[in-house]
Parts: structure tokens; sequence; C-alpha cells
């Protein structure tokens, strides 16, 4: 009786150890990147410009990637203006063929292809009020 709960123990005592070493491989081998410029596109009219970073990448075990979308007047003397965000795709093939960018009357939509669904975002040419 005293045995097999002493091989219950040991056997539960070993599947927390491999848990906490694949959390612990992700973190150590989690390779951050300081925004390396992916993509990058003018608006027609020339006002205007987006890039799209890849500010983190995964690691050998997860694959996505933190992705920075950014979008600034040219003319950064007439305003200090721009908008951006932060997304993450599950996917380690990411490159500048990946994305589609519509420029709309009122901002650009940014569409990430090898995104499974296809990811939009839509960035304003002002903010909000």
């Amino acid at each position: 009786m005293e045995n097999k709960k002493f091989r219950g123990l040991l056997i539960i005592e070993a599947i927390l150890i491999v848990i906490l070493m694949v959390i612990l491989l992700k973190h150590i081998t989690r390779i951050p990147y300081s925004n390396v410029e992916i993509y990058r596109e003018s608006s027609p009219d020339g006002r205007f410009t987006v890039v799209i970073s890849e500010v983190e990448s995964g690691n050998f075990l997860f694959d996505e990637k933190q992705l920075e979308i950014y979008m600034y007047p040219v003319d950064l003397s007439s305003s200090a203006y721009y908008t951006s965000l932060k997304t993450e795709v599950a996917d380690s093939n990411i490159d500048s063929q990946s994305f589609k960018i519509e420029w709309l009357d009122f901002g650009a939509e940014v569409t990430i292809n090898n995104a499974s669904p296809p990811q939009r975002y839509i960035l304003p040419f002002s903010k909000l009020s």
C-alpha cells in the first residue's frame, strides 16, 4: 500500500516537472527583435505612410509573432500625430507579401493575409473626437 502511494506521488511530481520545464523553455527561448521593419507603403497622395514591424518573435515551441502597425503623416512638421496598434499572428511565414493595404477616404485598411482567418485593421487618418 505504501509503495503504491509513493509511485503515485513520483508520477505526479514527474508530470509537474515536465510542465514547468516546458514553461521555462518557452520563456528562455523567446527571441526578441527590436522593431524589424517588414513592410512599408505610402498613400496614393503621398501624405501618409503605413509601416509594419515585427516587435517580437516566437520561439521554436510557439510560432506567434507580435507585430506593430503604425501610420504617420509624411510631413511630421505639420503634425506629431500617428496611430498604431499591436497584434499577434500565429504564423512564422510572415513577410512583405503577407500584407495588403487599401487606402480609404478616412484612413487605411490593413489586411494580414497569412492569418487564419485574415485579420483586418483600420487606421484612421485623424483622431476621432
